[in-house]
């Protein structure tokens, strides 16, 4: 896993993730709440971001659309 591989370079650059995606990550995946606490997300601000969103009802990505959208 990357996070555990590299957890301190991920740690240094936690604040450039975008945190909608952060957010729709742990609306899908409950058990990455933890994960990027760990790393220094503020999961609570990334949760507000995606309120709105439902991860079941967004478009399929074109390509470049993770890479783009992963960082803010």
């Amino acid at each position: 896993m990357l996070a555990s591989k590299y957890p301190d370079l991920i740690k240094a650059r936690s604040r450039e993730l975008n945190l909608e995606y952060v957010g729709l990550a742990v609306k899908r995946y409950l058990e990455l709440e933890r994960l990027f606490e760990q790393l220094g997300v503020n999961v609570g601000a990334a949760k507000a971001a995606a309120a709105v969103l439902d991860p079941n009802k967004l478009p399929p990505p074109a390509p470049g659309d993770v890479q783009r959208g992963l960082l803010a």
